[in-house]
C-alpha cells in the first residue's frame, strides 16, 4: 500500500477540535474533518500531486481509498465501506417514477471500476484522468449511495487539487452537498450530452450490424411503447408486464430489468430479434415523426428463451456503454467533452 494511504489515521472517528466552526457552519466543519482525515492538503495540494498519488496505487489500494471517500462522507461504518451496491437512477415526475439508467449488474462493477482506474492511471493529463474517473464512477455506479459525490470529489482533486485554504474548504464543502454540489461540478455523462452521443452511436451500430437499417431504412423503431398493460405511468412492476401465461416469475423479472435498462432495451433488441420477428409490431405515429414497437402486443409473444437472450444482450449493452465511458479519453471529441466539465475556479466560489 502507498505511503499516503498508510498515513490515514487508524481511528476514523477522530475529530478535529473546532467547536466554533461546528456550531457556525456544520457542513463546512464536516468537510474540513474529511479533508484532514485524507491528509488532503499534503497529498492532493496540486493536480500533479493528486495524479502522482493515483499513479502510486495498485487497484486494491485504490478501492480502499475510493471506498474511504465514499464511506466517510456519508457516515457509513468502516466495516461496510466500499461494498458494491445494487442501485439504479430514477427520475420523478407528476406521473410517477421511471428508471433513467440501470448500471451494469453488480457482478461486473468491480472489474469495470478496475478498468476505469487503470485507464485513469494511463492518462498523463490530471484533468482528463479525473474526468475519466468521475464519469466512470457515475456510469458504473459502484456504491449503493453517494456515487455522484464520490465522482465529484475524485474529479476535483485531480483537476484542481486541494491546498487547504479557506477558499478550497468552502469549495469542497459545497461540492459535497447533494444538490448544490451538482451545480458546481457534475462529472455525469448526461451533462455534456456524451451520454446521448454514445447511445446514438450504439443504436446506429446495432441497426447496421443486425440488418435493421436495410429492413426499415430511416423508419427503424427507436423505442418500445407500452408493455405494462393497465399500469399507471412510471409505477411499473413485474406483475404489470404484458406477457403470456407461460412466463414464470424469473423471466418476468428478467424482462422487467431489460425494459427498465435506461434506453438499452431498444439497442439490445436488434441483437436479439431479427427485423422479421418484430416487423408486425412496428408502428408510426400519426404525424410520421416517431416509429416504435407496440409493447402491449409484442411482449406477450415472447418465449422464455427469447426473454433470457434479450436480458443477456441488454446486460452486454450496459457493459459496452460503461466501457465507452471509461475510454472517453480516446474519443476524437474529448476536448469538446472536457470543456463542459472545465474546472471551476476557486476564486469564483468565495
Amino acid at each position: 500500500m502507498s505511503e499516503q494511504i498508510t498515513t490515514l489515521p487508524s481511528n476514523q472517528n477522530e475529530l478535529i477540535d473546532n467547536s466554533d466552526l461546528e456550531q457556525a457552519r456544520p457542513e463546512l466543519a464536516k468537510t474540513v474533518k474529511i479533508m484532514e482525515r485524507m491528509h488532503a492538503s499534503d497529498v492532493f495540494a496540486t493536480p500533479e500531486q493528486s495524479k502522482d498519488f493515483l499513479d502510486s496505487l495498485n487497484y486494491d489500494d485504490f478501492k480502499k481509498w475510493i471506498g474511504f471517500v465514499n464511506g466517510i462522507e456519508l457516515g457509513i461504518p468502516k466495516t461496510e465501506r466500499g461494498q458494491v451496491g445494487n442501485s439504479y437512477i430514477q427520475s420523478e415526475s407528476l406521473f410517477g417514477n421511471a428508471v433513467e439508467y440501470r448500471p451494469p449488474n453488480k457482478n461486473y462493477r468491480d472489474r469495470l471500476l478496475q478498468m476505469a482506474f487503470e485507464k485513469a492511471q494511463s492518462i498523463d493529463d490530471p484533468e482528463i484522468a479525473g474526468l475519466t474517473l468521475g464519469l466512470s464512477i457515475n456510469a458504473i455506479h459502484y456504491f449503493a449511495d453517494g456515487n455522484g459525490r464520490t465522482a465529484r470529489m475524485a474529479f476535483s482533486l485531480l483537476s484542481m487539487g486541494y491546498d487547504g485554504s479557506e477558499e478550497a474548504q468552502d469549495y469542497y464543502s459545497s461540492l459535497l452537498e447533494n444538490i448544490k454540489g451538482r451545480e458546481i461540478v457534475n462529472p455525469n455523462p448526461t451533462i455534456s450530452k456524451i451520454d446521448k452521443k454514445i447511445r446514438s452511436e450504439m443504436f446506429e451500430s446495432s441497426q447496421e450490424q443486425f440488418g435493421y437499417k436495410k429492413a426499415f431504412g430511416d423508419k427503424s423503431p427507436t423505442d418500445i411503447y407500452g408493455g405494462y398493460s393497465g399500469a399507471f405511468f412510471g409505477e411499473y412492476s413485474t406483475k404489470d408486464l404484458a406477457v403470456s401465461d407461460e412466463i414464470t416469475d424469473k423471466e418476468r423479472l428478467m424482462l422487467y430489468e431489460t425494459m427498465e435498462s435506461g434506453g438499452m432495451a431498444i439497442i439490445s433488441l436488434a441483437a436479439t430479434f431479427g427485423p422479421d420477428r418484430i416487423k408486425d409490431f412496428v408502428q408510426t405515429s400519426p404525424d410520421g415523426s416517431r416509429t416504435f414497437i407496440d409493447g402491449d402486443k409484442f411482449l406477450p409473444t415472447l418465449t422464455q428463451e427469447e426473454i433470457k437472450n434479450w436480458c443477456s444482450n441488454s446486460e452486454k449493452a450496459l457493459i459496452s456503454y460503461a466501457k465507452r465511458i471509461i475510454n472517453i479519453a480516446d474519443r476524437d471529441d474529448i476536448a469538446e467533452i472536457a470543456e463542459h466539465y472545465k474546472k471551476a475556479q476557486i476564486s469564483d466560489k468565495k
